[in-house]
């Protein structure tokens, strides 16, 4: 109750970030960063996300990435996309001093809890398999985030056979060769 409390608050102050997305146009999401006036300042911007499953237009599977000007295209699977997605909200969210538990979701401008934001705007023909993969990440990563993705976390994914989710994620919080 105090959360919603305090995202109305923020949202009457224009200071909301809101991850959207479109009924009818799947996979393809849309996170609003607000203007900062305290340390660490920065410019209110958007970031597009768009879900590149197997049988779309791009050559590999992944996610592209628009932050400001800056284009980028994580190949992933299917089932590490989500994941992903709010994983690089979470990184955003940190660099700008906001607490990643107020992010509002929307569809069509209706706020929606997360699980419903992704069955309705995510259109991604997960298979059994890949939805345990799925749910075996995101733990997976909650639990390397808090620990700074030790190397412990590398033979765990490799374990519960998630490693080729696992190591993007890892490599944009820093971990490796790409940071976004």
């Amino acid at each position: 109750m105090a959360s919603n409390n305090i995202k109305e608050f923020l949202r009457r102050h224009n200071y909301e970030v809101s991850v959207a997305g479109f009924q009818g146009i799947p996979n393809r999401i849309r996170a609003s960063f607000p203007e900062r006036k305290e340390l660490p300042f920065c410019e209110k911007f958007t970031g597009t996300y768009l879900c590149c499953p197997k049988g779309s237009t791009e050559a590999s599977v992944g996610v592209k990435f628009k932050i400001s000007e800056k284009e980028e295209f994580v190949e992933c699977p299917e089932y590490a996309m989500e994941e992903l997605i709010f994983c690089n909200v979470d990184i955003i969210c940190a660099l700008i001093g906001y607490d990643n538990n107020l992010v509002t979701l929307y569809i069509d401008g209706l706020e929606v809890e997360r699980s419903k934001f992704t069955q309705s705007i995510l259109d991604l023909n997960l298979d059994q398999n890949d939805k345990l993969k799925k749910d075996e990440l995101a733990s997976l990563i909650n639990q390397a985030k808090k620990r700074n993705f030790s190397l412990e976390f590398d033979s765990l994914s490799k374990e519960k056979n998630v490693e080729d989710g696992y190591i993007p994620i890892k490599k944009m919080h820093g971990f490796g060769e790409y940071k976004l």
